[in-house]
C-alpha cells in the first residue's frame, strides 16, 4: 500500500500512513517538505512502507520528533541511506543511539517484562540502533532552502518532544499533542 500525502502548504506534504501501521504503533504520520534539500519529519510509514517511501523521496535531512517507537523504528533505515542526516532532540539521543538504554527508561512495571518489550521492539517493530544522529535542540532551525523549520520544546509525552514550526507557511506540526 502506497503512502498517502496531503499537500498542507508551499512544498510541504502531510504523510498518512497505512491504517494497519497506525493501528498497530508501527508507523506515524509525518512531513515531507520539498525544497533545495528534502526533509522528512517523522517518515515511519511502516516495517512494508518505509524503505520504499524513503527511497522514493531522496531526502537529504531526517527528523525524529521523539523516542517512541512509532516514531524512531524507521531511523536506522534513513541513517543507511547515502548522503542522509537523521536528528533528533538532545534529550533523546540516547534512546536512539542504544537500544538497552531505550528499554530501560520505559519505565516497565515489572523487571520481568523487559526481556518481552526488547524482542518485541527489536524483532516485530525492528527497532535498531542509530549511534550517530544529530542532536537538536529547541531553538535551533533546519534550514532546507526557502522553508525553515523552527523546533520547539514541547517536553512532557516525552523528555525531548519537539513540535516544529514553519512561519512562511504559518505550519505547526504537533507530532504526537493533540491540539
Amino acid at each position: 500500500m502506497a503512502v498517502h500525502t496531503i499537500c498542507i502548504g508551499d512544498g510541504i506534504e502531510y504523510l498518512v500512513p497505512p491504517a494497519g501501521a497506525r493501528a498497530s504503533f508501527l508507523g506515524c504520520a509525518g512531513l515531507l517538505i520539498a525544497d533545495r534539500l528534502t526533509g522528512i519529519i517523522d517518515g515511519n510509514m511502516g516495517p512494508a512502507e518505509t524503505a520504499g517511501f524513503l527511497a522514493s523521496a531522496s531526502p537529504s535531512v531526517c527528523v525524529v520528533s521523539h523516542f517512541h517507537v512509532d516514531h524512531s523504528r524507521w531511523a536506522h533505515e534513513a541513517a543507511s541511506l547515502a548522503g542522509v542526516t537523521v536528528h533528533v532532540p538532545v534529550e533523546e539521543r540516547g534512546y536512539l543511539a542504544d537500544v538497552d538504554h531505550f528499554v530501560e527508561r520505559c519505565g516497565l512495571p515489572d523487571r520481568a517484562l523487559v526481556a518481552g518489550w526488547r524482542d518485541w521492539l527489536t524483532g516485530v517493530a525492528g527497532l535498531k540502533p542509530v549511534p550517530d544522529a544529530v542532536s537538536l535542540a529547541a531553538g535551533d532551525r533546519l534550514d532546507l532552502g526557502r522553508t525553515v523549520i523552527h523546533l520547539i520544546a514541547a517536553g512532557g509525552h516525552s523528555p525531548g518532544h519537539q513540535p516544529y514550526w514553519e512561519p512562511r507557511s504559518r505550519l505547526l506540526f504537533c507530532t504526537d499533542i493533540g491540539v
